[in-house]
């Protein structure tokens, strides 16, 4: 009885999740074409069941969104299915505790130390903000950061490469950098912070969260068309 018990359970239980799987297989289609419903209240309904699918499950159904969204010649389908996307992204990136230096910066170069030397990319700082990390270390406005934890701030996109890798942190870990200051070159810590409340997102990505999410849709495209996992970074 025992014996049969341990067989039999297990198989109902995945009996019902593959039940749940095949209803929800089933429930996107349907869910879809919810969202050119007439009804404002059933679009509503249909939209927010598919970003509690994409929530639950982003790694399978993000490519199954995007697969839809590239074949759906509805524009009320198209913009929803960009919303549920855009709701994950705001969860998984935008309001996701990062770490925060506190700079305005543009990509640049070091001046060279000599004719035909090969130039160094760097980030210069433009501005500092008040109550931030920055504003608490050495950093002046006019330094140039050329490496941060050892590495170049990358040659084709300095100024995204630094940013990309500041929010990968976490708030309070401390980073290492070595600036370039009126012709002296000297290396600091600091530790991260966390982004003011009041300091307006666009502020702080250096673009609207939209083209953030259009770069991230792009990449998220490209990686499931190779058949590569959808990372939020």
């Amino acid at each position: 009885m025992w014996t049969i018990s341990r067989i039999v359970l297990p198989v109902a239980v995945w009996l019902a999740w593959a039940g749940v799987v095949t209803a929800q297989q089933k429930a996107w289609p349907e869910l879809v074409r919810g969202l050119s419903h007439e009804s404002y209240s059933q679009r509503r309904i249909a939209q927010e069941a598919l970003g509690k699918l994409l929530n639950d499950q982003p790694e399978k159904w993000i490519p199954i969104c995007l697969r839809t969204i590239d074949g759906t010649d509805e524009p009320d389908v198209e913009f929803r299915l960009n919303e549920v996307l855009f709701g994950l992204f705001r969860k998984r990136v935008l309001e996701k505790p990062r770490g925060f230096l506190g700079i305005r910066l543009n990509s640049s170069f070091l001046p060279p130390d000599r004719p035909n030397q090969q130039l160094v990319p760097c980030v210069d700082v433009l501005e500092i903000i008040s109550d931030t990390a920055a504003a608490g270390s050495i950093l002046r406005i006019g330094d140039k950061i050329y490496e941060v934890d050892g590495e170049g701030v990358g040659a084709n996109n300095p100024m995204g490469s630094f940013i990309a890798y500041i929010y990968s942190k976490r708030p309070d870990r401390e980073v290492h950098f070595k600036v370039w200051r009126t012709g002296t070159k000297f290396e600091m810590k600091v530790a991260l912070g966390l982004r003011p409340v009041d300091l307006p997102m666009s502020t702080i990505y250096q673009k609207a969260p939209g083209a953030y999410y259009r770069e991230w849709l792009e990449r998220a495209r490209t990686a499931v068309e190779a058949g590569e996992a959808v990372a939020f970074e």
